[in-house]
């Protein structure tokens, strides 16, 4: 969960810098400063959208894994072996 409060709030001081330069910029009105601050404020909104949609991604598919552990717990223990076996194999073969 930290990552998650870490990750969005880089998010956030990414999304108000880029805001706070396009608001210095607003009295430039040269042609290629004024371009630059179009694409600039699309980005921050393409960026806001992707965050979240990932956010929806990531909390819907914590839910079906917590769902799936709370129905078959015995079987998700064994995926969870299998899977830190595979990890254990392919480091002890590195070494």
């Amino acid at each position: 969960m930290k990552r998650k409060h870490v990750a969005a709030h880089h998010h956030e001081n990414l999304s108000s810098h880029a805001k706070a330069l396009a608001k210095a910029t607003e009295h430039i009105v040269d042609e290629k400063v004024t371009e630059a601050r179009t694409k600039l404020t699309a980005l921050i909104e393409s960026a806001k959208d992707g965050w979240e949609y990932i956010e929806d991604k990531a909390t819907e598919t914590a839910e079906e894994a917590d769902e799936f552990v709370h129905k078959k717990p015995y079987q998700a223990l064994g995926i969870a072996f299998g899977i830190g076996t595979l990890i254990g194999l392919y480091f002890a073969r590195r070494k």
